[in-house]
């Protein structure tokens, strides 16, 4: 805008400095441009011209004269002596003076111009009344149809009716307020013009001679004063005053005054130089009354006055050039007010914008509407001006659309319901508004090309509703084509070029690298995400007819980034680089969730499960190569010592489960949309953690066998021992054996380390595989927990309600990953078998699948029908091997039953450990939905039964795990047991050959382990005339076993400190087990009689005087002094065990391997012959579920009776 002063500048001060405001505002109209605003400035100035009103209206009930000068002037004698000079310099009020200073700078007019300004209105002595006679000069041109609004303005003449009488009325109530005078207003006067020019001949009233005169029109009680001229006695005023004259209105009088020179003097000091009087009927005769020269009269009898003053009359009355009219009769206006106010109000909205945050101040909203009470703009040409002065700066980006749809757009709305505008102003609306229409379509256009914001949808709110409204303004010309329609096409083009500007940004090559295709397009992702999101947030409220934002840029987004994406997950490199898959699935699922708020239709097209279903699968079969490759690193750096006090595990199980939580963890933070594939993967997950966790078992079975080797090794080579453990012993020698292990005692003893065979690192690996069972089934707890079935978050965090859908796909989600199917094997029979040789031959069953062993069951004696009553012994737990996924459009293809098979293997005599096939066969058709399988096993008649059931998820897994666990525990125990015994055999067989009995005495069998039948005692038992059994004491024998039970006392302490209780008693259990074996193998399995490398050797004097008197005496494995020391021994050894209860109970020591050796050596001192004819009658055992005979098979054919043990045995099959 041109900032140069406008020619104007100088009548819009005299405007403000003579005070209308609020006096004259409220008497037009209530009307404010913006909102009224309270401030002191405005209680100020209220104050002041109320105080002149006042004024005015106590010197309108003053008559100046009394009686008026008839045609020629004149002094009248009885009233002039009442005339008296004005009431003195009125200055405006100080708010009115800082209201036009701030005008002032608005347009660039200096403030000592309006100091001047305000001096010369003070010096005049006038006030409102000069402003209220111009409008009743303009009051006369609108009646005439000359004001500024003419008739031509309107289109319909009732229009241009209905204006004028309102303006009348308004100038009416102003005029009246302004002067105090009814008669400015009346309709029925006519309006004159009163000039008063000069005057020559005036006295000199000052000590120079001369005076200071000016002039004073009076009128009705109103005054009018001139300028002072400046010593002389010939001035010139020019001044100018326009009269309503009646036929009923008072004279009009004129008079003269000196200004005192002595500033100290009150006007009222002012001395009298002459009047003159004008009665009304004189004015209204003359039409016109040229300038000429009147005497002044004098006001009383005492007056000296002299010379002429020069008055002219002339009668307001309308010519060609209305233009001419109104400049020569209205001072206070400019040519054209219109104009100038549209400058005015827009120069300072500019100002007050760039100053506040408001768009007007108080002063600038009170002063224009002075201003415009002044120039007569109209309450609705104000509303327009306004509108045009904000609709530029709008497009100046002065403010948002928010503040002109506030303080313009409704204000344009409601003079379409209640006004009728005039021409000019309704040309005005209608540029202003196409012109803003083009604006705002413009910024629709853009609106999107830059982040959105709070204040930026608010303005989006508003352009839409501003447009809105002009299409149902009825002052507005109809828009071409529907606005909906368009404002709908350039947001969707907005949108779209948001898109590609996003798109463009994604794809940009950074400055060290170029980034990969799935990195452009998470980029991409993320900003939908965050765009969507934040339409979503501001934009959800604003409608525009049937546009929803949100929902179209849903739209617009979703069609034109599907080909990306599908494009992208359809490529070779999607599946294998399952890293970035997944960073592009968290992208894709968190748009997916803001689309789900927005427009759940297309939400439920982002499909998810079909794009990422591949990656997810490579990624479940690289987490199951990892946990192996997890494992082996665990136990590859784990020292084998124990985690924490509360933990006797090692890092090994710590490491492998923060592995397999942190898969699992994965898994479930990707939020699967499908529940159920969602429980397919973490199943398949568990699945791969117990094959993990089987292979964790056999590593540390391994290992319990290395160590227990090198431990071996280093008992061969006493030196190779590095430490020296202090071992609790008794306080006092008891009679009996009775060391109490795992109980602390008092005292202590220093060992030799060859004593030690079990180190402390495979107690903790006998843990770990302990533990593992509960730490898995915890995680299965946590990861597919029983309210897994239902649609839930693990969490506690349940997923937004899905909005209702017209359609449900009835169909099952695809498979992503198929879970591995769990079956539980259990072998019941063997039935049809024949008879081999040798008789001693055991027969074992093995269970295959697909291939891969089960289990094998233990050897069991031969027979024909071969049954197996504890089913958790021969109860296997296998995963089937994993069949193969379709695509996930392709139909389902049934996948093969695996292969069940049953293997059954022959034990040799000597050949335990190799067994040799002796029948094989397969299951047939669908042997998984029996829950019985009987399997051929290659003629004869001879097959197998098992029994089949199948436990589906984490329950099937716990089980399968404990299963392993226990089978993991059983073989390490077995080793350590081997461990603790390899040895025994030699050091019992060198202990009885040391022995010497001191008294002979009968030994009788044990009444608590014989539980034979009457005539098998009374066969066992010795006759008088048998020869007598030489039997060693039990002090004797206790004393030979003392050193033999010290090593075990050492070692089970070990494992009892290392070891859990329960753990503890179970490896006790195992070696106890062993025991009984060796005991009875000294009588049916003679041995060498030379000690293996490991052991520690007897003294040497020992040895040599055991090897003499071992030549004299019988080497029988049978002797009655061998016979007599191993049933002391076994004794002894199942009291150790106890260890007086606080060791292994009488149901645990009670096994089966301990009945057998106490019957065998009850029965030892038997011959051949009549152990053969025992066992053939069926005299020597009866075969029972408790005791199968072998005990029996194993002693007749230790004493040669081989061809009885066939007897016996063929006995079975029949």
């Amino acid at each position: 805008m041109d900032s140069a002063t406008p020619t104007w500048s100088a009548q819009l001060v005299d405007t403000l400095l003579y005070p209308i405001n609020p006096v004259a505002t409220s008497a037009v109209s209530s009307h404010s441009l913006l909102s009224p605003r309270s401030s002191p400035s405005h209680a100020n100035l209220k104050a002041e011209t109320a105080s002149i009103k006042t004024q005015n209206s106590k010197r309108s009930s003053k008559k100046a004269f009394s009686k008026l000068l008839g045609a020629g002037g004149g002094a009248n004698e009885t009233g002039d002596e009442k005339l008296e000079p004005p009431a003195g310099p009125r200055p405006p009020p100080a708010s009115v003076i800082a209201l036009a200073k701030h005008f002032a700078r608005v347009l660039g007019i200096p403030a000592e111009s309006v100091d001047r300004q305000a001096a010369k209105a003070a010096d005049a002595c006038a006030g409102s009344e000069l402003l209220g006679a111009d409008l009743a000069a303009y009051l006369h041109l609108v009646r005439l149809d000359a004001g500024l609004t003419s008739p031509s303005d309107f289109d319909d003449p009732a229009e241009y009716a209905q204006w004028k009488a309102t303006e009348v009325d308004a100038l009416d109530r102003v005029i009246s307020a302004l002067t105090g005078s009814a008669e400015y207003s009346a309709p029925d006067c006519q309006l004159i013009q009163l000039t008063v020019a000069a005057a020559e001949g005036l006295l000199g009233k000052d000590n120079s001679g001369t005076s200071n005169p000016y002039c004073v029109v009076a009128f009705d009680g109103v005054n009018f004063v001139s300028q002072p001229a400046t010593r002389t006695r010939s001035p010139t005023w020019n001044m100018k005053v326009a009269l309503p004259l009646r036929s009923s209105s008072p004279d009009v009088t004129i008079s003269v005054w000196n200004r005192s020179s002595d500033p100290r003097s009150h006007h009222r000091d002012d001395s009298f130089l002459g009047c003159l009087h004008l009665p009304a009927s004189t004015l209204l005769a003359s039409a016109a009354l040229a300038p000429a020269r009147y005497p002044l009269a004098k006001r009383s009898t005492r007056s000296h006055v002299a010379g002429t003053i020069e008055v002219s009359i002339e009668p307001v009355l309308l010519d060609s050039n209305v233009q001419l009219v109104r400049t020569k009769f209205l001072r206070f206006a400019p040519p054209n007010p219109r104009a100038a106010f549209a400058e005015l109000l827009a120069r300072t909205l500019e100002v007050d914008i760039g100053n506040q945050d408001t768009l007007l101040s108080d002063a600038s909203n009170m002063g224009l509407n002075a201003v415009a009470t002044a120039w007569r703009i109209g309450e609705h040409t104000r509303i327009v001006l306004l509108y045009e002065a904000l609709t530029d700066l709008f497009s100046q980006g002065a403010f948002p659309a928010t503040v002109l749809q506030t303080e313009g757009s409704e204000q344009i709305d409601r003079l379409a319901n209640d006004a009728h505008l005039s021409n000019p102003d309704l040309t005005t609306l209608r540029d202003t508004c196409k012109t803003l229409s083009t604006l705002l379509l413009h910024n629709l256009r853009t609106f999107f090309n830059h982040p959105l914001t709070a204040k930026k949808a608010n303005d989006l709110d508003a352009m839409t509703g501003i447009l809105a409204s002009m299409q149902t303004n009825r002052l507005l010309h109809k828009p071409e084509g529907d606005v909906g329609e368009i404002v709908k096409g350039l947001l969707k083009e907005a949108l779209s070029a948001r898109y590609l500007g996003l798109h463009a940004i994604a794809n940009s090559p950074s400055s060290s690298s170029p980034d990969s295709p799935s990195e452009c397009l998470i980029t991409l992702l993320k900003s939908i995400e965050s765009e969507l999101a934040s339409y979503d947030r501001h934009l959800d409220t604003i409608y525009f007819g049937y546009v929803h934002v949100p929902d179209m840029a849903a739209a617009v987004f979703f069609e034109r980034l599907m080909p990306d994406l599908e494009g992208y997950t359809r490529s070779p490199a999607h599946a294998r680089n399952f890293g970035d898959a997944f960073e592009l699935y968290d992208a894709v699922a968190a748009l997916r969730a803001v689309y789900e708020r927005v427009d759940y239709q297309l939400a439920e097209r982002f499909k998810l499960t079909e794009w990422f279903a591949a990656p997810l699968r490579e990624w479940v079969a690289v987490s199951e190569r990892k946990f192996v490759e997890w494992m082996e690193a665990a136990v590859r750096v784990d020292d084998y010592t124990r985690s924490s006090p509360v933990a006797p595990y090692s890092s090994s199980v710590l490491d492998m489960f923060t592995s397999f939580q942190q898969q699992i963890d994965f898994a479930r933070k990707l939020r699967w949309p499908d529940a159920d594939q969602e429980a397919q993967v973490l199943e398949r997950l568990l699945q791969g953690i117990s094959d993990t966790l089987a292979r964790y078992f056999d590593a540390m079975v391994t290992k319990i066998g290395e160590d227990l080797a090198r431990c071996r090794a280093g008992l061969a080579n006493p030196g190779s021992a590095s430490a020296v453990l202090a071992v609790p012993q008794p306080a006092k020698k008891k009679s009996r054996i009775n060391l109490k292990f795992g109980k602390s005692k008092r005292g202590g003893r220093e060992i030799d380390p060859s004593e030690i065979r079990i180190p402390v690192e495979t107690c903790v690996k006998l843990e770990n595989i302990d533990a593992v069972p509960n730490l898995f089934a915890d995680l299965c707890t946590k990861t597919l927990p029983p309210s897994a079935a239902t649609n839930g978050d693990a969490d506690g965090e349940s997923p937004p309600p899905t909005p209702p859908k017209s359609v449900r796909a009835s169909t099952p989600a695809p498979v992503v990953v198929l879970a591995r199917q769990s079956v539980t094997v259990t072998m019941q029979s063997v039935t049809n078998l024949s008879m081999t040789r040798p008789s001693t031959t055991q027969i074992s069953a093995r269970v295959r699948i697909s291939g891969k062993d089960l289990g094998t069951t233990a050897p069991i004696p031969q027979a024909r029908t071969l049954l197996w009553p504890d089913a958790s012994k021969v109860t296997y737990y296998s995963l089937l091997p994993q069949a193969a996924v379709q695509p996930i459009n392709a139909p389902r293809i049934s996948a093969p039953h695996p292969e069940l098979e049953v293997c059954v293997m022959h034990h040799l005599p000597g050949e335990i450990n190799k067994p040799y096939l002796f029948g094989r066969g397969l299951a047939s058709g669908n042997w998984m939905d029996n829950t019985t399988v009987d399997i051929d096993l290659g003629g004869s008649g001879r097959g197998a039964r098992l029994g089949v059931s199948q436990i589906s998820g984490p329950p099937f897994l716990r089980a399968r795990v404990a299963w392993l666990s226990a089978r993991g525990i059983d073989r390490a125990v077995a080793l350590v047991a081997e461990q603790l015994t390899y040895d025994l055999r030699f050091r019992l067989k060198a202990l009885a050959r040391k022995t010497e009995p001191k008294t002979p005495i009968w030994s009788k069998p044990s009444a608590v382990f014989s539980k034979l039948h009457k005539s098998h005692r009374e066969l066992i038992s010795p006759p008088a005339s048998s020869p007598t059994t030489l039997v060693p004491q039990d002090e004797d024998h206790d004393a030979a076993l003392a050193a033999l039970l010290s090593y075990l006392d050492v070692n089970l302490e070990i494992l009892s400190e290392q070891c859990s209780e329960l753990l503890s008693l179970r490896t006790v259990a195992g070696t106890w087990d062993l025991v009984p074996r060796i005991v009875e193998s000294l009588v049916t399995d003679p041995a060498p009689t030379t000690s293996p490398s490991s052991t520690p050797v007897i003294s040497s004097s020992s040895s040599s005087s055991h090897s003499s008197s071992s030549s004299s005496t019988s080497n029988s494995a049978t002797s009655p002094a061998r016979i007599a020391f191993l049933q002391a021994a076994l004794r002894a050894l199942r009291s150790w065990f106890s260890a007086d209860g606080d060791g292994l109970d009488d149901v645990t020591l009670d096994t089966q391997s301990y009945r057998d050796a106490v019957a065998v050596l009850d029965h030892a001192h038997l011959s051949r012959k009549a152990l053969e004819k025992a066992l053939c009658d069926g005299t020597l055992v009866e075969v029972t579920a408790q005791d199968d005979g072998e005990w029996a098979c194993r002693l007749v054919a230790a004493k040669g009776g081989r061809d009885a043990v066939d007897v016996f045995v063929a006995r079975r099959f029949r």
